[in-house]
């Protein structure tokens, strides 16, 4: 239900109700019928228009937020599978027990496993793709945890 901002839907349309009714109590001139007659509470709080209005926008900033997340999930995603290819083709056969002593580490102890494997991967350049490739997996599981 959360993912789908059920909950957060019915929230929102509440709060804009809440703020119909405060804004009808200190505003009540701005709610007027078409013959210019002052609308009531109960008129101004189930008006046609405003439902739609409230209901409209609230759809649409949700939508575009979920727009904003799926789209950061895809670039972190695609900079993991990428630094992943790029380490699997630079350290060929030794990246099997490289990445699964990574994928596999404690998440408290991840630093120090990455730590331990930069200083004895033999030069700067293993030092790169190995840092490259946990930066790109920490990027995706924020990306991840945050979805």
């Amino acid at each position: 239900m959360e993912k789908a901002q059920i909950g957060g839907l019915a929230g929102e349309v509440g709060e804009e109700y809440w703020g119909v009714a405060l804004n009808h109590l200190f505003n009540s001139s701005d709610a007027v019928n078409e013959d210019g007659t002052p609308k009531t509470l109960w008129e101004d709080l189930f008006d046609k228009q405003q439902l739609a209005d409230i209901v409209g926008g609230i759809g649409l900033s949700i939508l575009s937020m979920g727009m904003i997340g799926a789209g950061n999930y895809v670039y972190h995603r695609n900079k993991f599978d990428n630094a992943s290819r790029t380490a699997s083709a630079y350290f060929g056969k030794r990246w099997e027990n490289i990445e699964n002593a990574i994928l596999n580490a404690d998440y408290n102890n991840l630093p120090v496993v990455v730590s331990n494997l930069i200083r004895t991967s033999g030069n700067k350049y293993d030092a790169r793709v190995i840092s490259d490739y946990y930066s790109a997996l920490m990027g995706f599981r924020g990306a991840s945890i945050s979805e």
